[in-house]
């Protein structure tokens, strides 16, 4: 009986691509599993806007650490060998850390430290120079300025929300960080998050807020926000990634404060949904929950590792296992994938590199599983995911495949996680009629870093291509295809 995907199909769940039927038979053949992957190139779900990742604590801080040849070579890394256009930073506190004049309607200069913002800048433009228009900068509160909460301080507390003047404030705190940004560097912010984790109580820089009082800064906050970026020329309003909450469960009930705002605009001024992947008690009816009103949704900032023992450190186990979480928030609907960081202290966290002060920075597995997503990933207006269908008793393969097509240059993308211990010594890939004329095999695993393989690790037979899927291993599959 298939049920997986005509569950996640009932609740509403599309990916980007083509659609694809996912039909696994699990019979023994010389202690092999058989998997048998259904794509049909010419079903369509959502689109995939893009990949990236945040500077937000970490990453250009401790990039500073290291000398200048490397941070160009990390540069490099990043945006010129990785096709991420998405770049997450923290408009900080220390800009204003106490109010410019009391008057939300007039900036006051003068009276605002612009060093981290020009800090911030010289990395935007890093990736602005690899990448040129096509990054995409993404700015989020963590905290609005302590004089804003409840506590007096940005680690903790809650906004007060009580007082509609301090939603002006709090807009023209963001005013001041993007004018800058434009008028002194010539950046561009496309995206703006008032909030990051809303629903939890931080012990960091963060701030918890209330559903309500989060769509009024949809309202009041952004409708400040649209008049004074026109008093710089050239600014244009960033669109709104609301809710950004820690889990898939809690975004619904910001959103639904924002659909029942007294506010008009709060909806208005609302264009993204965004969430963070830690809870590993989501179901398929919330995304489905999410996906009912109707906005792009985006995961914001990635999960740790899906269906891996407590306590896994080996880096390519660990970097599968958040494959498996990237794919489950693609099924639930999300056209973007973030990383919290670049770079991270802690590489069995959330960092593309494992990075600390004053240390080389080095490539290793959980890089090259990234670059090896991004890069074989079809991402714009033509790019589309799949929808899986399994048997009930192989639902557990559900997250650990996904398909993809590019419909304008008929080429499809099939990605393949096998995080356990046994190979799978026949994957067969079943284009639904479509020929394939020709098909690329990517792997990463131990001691391959999104290596190429050899012609023959493809076997193509009209509309089905054969390959292999070893243990502890990342396999793409490029396939060039015929209409059928």
């Amino acid at each position: 009986m298939m049920v997986s995907l005509l569950r996640w199909m009932r609740a509403g769940s599309v990916g980007i691509g083509c659609c694809v039927a996912v039909v696994l038979a699990c019979a023994a053949a010389q202690g092999a599993v058989a998997l048998e992957v259904r794509v049909d190139p010419a079903r369509r779900a959502q689109k995939m806007f893009g990949f990236g990742s945040g500077a937000v604590f970490y990453s250009n801080h401790l990039l500073e650490g290291v000398p200048s040849e490397q941070r160009q070579e990390v540069y490099d890394w990043l945006w010129a060998d990785v096709d991420q256009n998405l770049l997450m930073f923290q408009t900080r506190n220390d800009i204003e850390k106490t109010n410019d004049n009391n008057d939300p309607f007039t900036l006051d200069r003068s009276k605002l430290n612009y060093k981290i913002v020009d800090k911030t800048a010289r990395l935007l433009l890093e990736a602005k120079k690899r990448r040129g228009d096509d990054m995409v900068f993404i700015a989020t509160l963590y905290s609005p300025p302590a004089w804003l909460k409840d506590n007096g301080k940005i680690k903790g507390g809650a906004f007060k929300g009580d007082d509609d003047k301090n939603y002006l404030e709090m807009a023209e705190f963001v005013y001041a960080y993007l004018d800058r940004l434009k008028t002194e560097h010539g950046i561009d912010v496309a995206y703006l998050t008032w909030a990051n984790e809303p629903d939890w109580d931080h012990k960091q820089p963060g701030t918890k807020w209330r559903s309500g009082d989060l769509a009024k800064a949809a309202a009041l906050s952004g409708d400040h926000l649209r008049k004074l970026v026109k008093k710089t020329p050239g600014m244009v309003m960033p669109k709104i990634i609301a809710a950004n909450t820690l889990s898939v469960r809690s975004a619904q009930r910001y959103i639904q404060s924002i659909v029942d705002s007294r506010y008009a605009s709060a909806k208005k001024n609302t264009d993204v949904i965004g969430f963070h992947l830690y809870d590993t008690n989501v179901k398929p009816e919330h995304y489905a929950r999410l996906r009912a009103f109707g906005l792009p949704m985006w995961m914001t900032e990635w999960t740790g590792p899906r269906n891996m023992p407590k306590g896994t450190k080996n880096p390519v186990s660990h970097s599968l296992g958040q494959m498996v979480g990237r794919f489950e928030a693609i099924h639930g609907g999300s056209s973007v994938i973030m990383h919290f960081e670049f770079g991270h202290p802690n590489h069995y966290s959330a960092g593309i590199f494992l990075a600390n002060w004053k240390k080389p920075w080095e490539r290793d597995t959980p890089y090259y599983v990234w670059q090896q997503m991004v890069n074989r990933t079809p991402q714009g207006d033509n790019a589309y995911l799949v929808q899986s269908r399994l048997e009930k008793k192989d639902e557990k393969w559900f997250n650990r495949i996904a398909a993809f097509a590019n419909t304008k240059t008929k080429q499809a993308t099939v990605h393949l996680v096998n995080p356990s211990k046994q190979d799978l010594a026949q994957v067969v890939l079943d284009l639904s009629g479509h020929k394939a004329k020709s098909a690329r095999v990517y792997r990463t695993r131990e001691g391959e870093d999104h290596a190429l393989l050899a012609p023959e690790a493809a076997s193509i037979q009209g509309d089905r291509v054969t390959v292999t899927l070893p243990a502890g291993s990342f396999v793409t599959v490029v396939v060039d295809y015929a209409r059928r």
